[in-house]
């Protein structure tokens, strides 16, 4: 009877383990091996489907980790690699599912650089897209709204680089996207690039079409980067695209913004122009016409100038441009000679606002325009003030003289003995200071300049003379 009930042990352990039972997962736990059975994980999805109320197979789309595992499921996942999207295609093995479409995607799935190209062509269908140029306009608004929002960042959330990555047979221009790639304006083969094609588009094919380029044709071509690159200067890009060709600024609709300012432009300019209308001595100058200036690109030079005789009178100062004629240089010690006749008769030294000079056809905003500009055989780069300053010790309102304590000491005692007060920054005006206020002094205590050393007010320097005048 011990042999025969051996037997019966035997046989019953080598029975292979019933997995196949009707909704074993609502009476957890599940027999050993149920969840190997694909029948059972079949069936279970089938029933949670129901559950769920899905209807149509794009319902599954909806399906998640979490509702598998709080609908008694957990132990099938490790079946699934712990993936919704795995279930749903041991469910349906046929026919092709879009795995960014559910809440999650399997781990590693954008890893796969080949599901990258797959995403994008669905999209594509998506947006109706026919062409690679139609791309161009797509937005990150586009792919978050078609589940690419995790598809993107594994490019830094830069469509450009997506396509390029995944469609690199065809020839992208970075800049006709909505944002070019971080740093793409830094590189100088990219900004060769974008003008070469901007020449095409704009049809030019000569050197000197180049001139016709502004900043709104550079703007309507998806070039604000390039402009920003180059601080908004439009020949500064064409000097880097053809550098070995000699550009004139003036050519183009628009110079910087500082060009005129600099002597040396404005000389390089009047030499070009002589060169154009074959002027061979300095008297064919007398012969140029405002609208000449204007026909070759320098109107604004003219609006700094203000007058064309003024302008040909600092290129060619031995002409007077004005009368026609050959003029005089005028001479720095004459300047200071009318000056002092002026101060002898009317106790004020000269401004260029002062009128016409008795007895002489000058005026002193004709003698300062010539300091200013370098007329009539002077450097130019100053001006009247700047020469009253140097020879004859005329304040000069941007340029005070230093002040000392000693000086500033003896203009507070003499006030409050002429007063009887003590000054403030309010006073006013110092008379025996010859221009300085009570204020520019408290302002230079305060700030520490003017030869005064930091950290003293005039209230307290005031209050250090009444102690002394006191014996405190």
């Amino acid at each position: 009877m011990i042999d025969a009930a051996l037997i019966r042990l035997r046989k019953r352990r080598r029975r292979p383990p019933r997995t196949y039972l009707e909704d074993a997962w609502l009476s957890p736990p599940v027999p050993d091996g149920f969840w190997y059975d694909i029948r059972n994980r079949r069936r279970y999805l089938k029933w949670l489907g129901q559950r769920l109320g899905f209807v149509h197979r794009e319902d599954w789309y909806h399906i998640s980790t979490s509702a598998i595992q709080k609908n008694l499921g957990g132990g099938a996942m490790l079946h699934w690699n712990h993936s919704a999207v795995g279930a749903v295609k041991e469910l349906f093995p046929d026919g092709e599912w879009y795995e960014w479409l559910f809440d999650a995607t399997s781990r590693g799935f954008w890893k796969d650089r080949r599901n990258h190209r797959r995403y994008l062509e669905w999209l594509g269908q998506q947006l109706g897209i026919k062409r690679f140029e139609d791309w161009y306009h797509v937005t990150n608004k586009d792919f978050a709204a078609h589940a690419g929002g995790s598809f993107l960042l594994e490019y830094r959330s830069t469509i450009s680089q997506a396509l390029m990555k995944c469609f690199p047979e065809h020839d992208w221009k970075e800049w006709l996207f909505d944002q070019c790639p971080s740093g793409f304006w830094r590189s100088v083969a990219n900004r060769r690039r974008y003008m070469r094609w901007l020449g095409q588009r704009l049809g030019y094919t000569r050197p000197t079409d180049w001139y016709n380029l502004s900043v709104e044709l550079l703007q309507a071509h998806e070039g604000r980067g390039l402009m920003r690159a180059h601080h908004c200067s439009v020949i500064a890009a064409v000097r880097e695209f053809l550098p070995r060709r000699t550009w004139h600024e003036w050519l183009f609709p628009r110079t910087s913004q500082a060009f005129w300012k600099k002597k040396e432009n404005r000389r390089e300019f009047l030499d070009w122009l002589g060169q154009q209308l074959k002027l061979k001595s300095p008297e064919d100058w007398l012969q140029v016409r405002t609208s000449q200036i204007k026909k070759y690109g320098a109107g604004a030079l003219l609006a700094e100038f203000g007058s064309l005789a003024d302008l040909l009178a600092e290129y060619l100062p031995q002409l007077d441009f004005r009368k026609k004629r050959v003029v005089r240089p005028l001479a720095r010690e004459q300047i200071l000679a009318w000056a002092d006749a002026h101060f002898r008769r009317t106790g004020k030294w000269p401004t260029k606002g002062s009128g016409r000079i008795p007895g002489t056809r000058e005026t002193w905003y004709k003698i300062d325009t010539a300091l200013s500009f370098g007329f009539r055989g002077h450097p130019g780069g100053t001006k009247l003030t700047d020469l009253l300053a140097a020879e004859r010790g005329v304040r000069h309102r941007n340029k005070p003289p230093a002040l000392n304590q000693t000086t500033i000491r003896s203009w507070i005692e003499t006030w409050h003995a002429r007063t009887g007060e003590w000054p403030n920054c309010r006073s006013g005006a110092i008379p025996e200071s010859g221009g300085e206020t009570w204020a520019a002094v408290a302002n230079a205590f305060t700030r520490g300049n003017r030869g005064l050393a930091p950290g003293l007010t005039l209230e307290r320097f005031v209050v250090g003379v009444r102690g002394e005048q006191v014996g405190i």
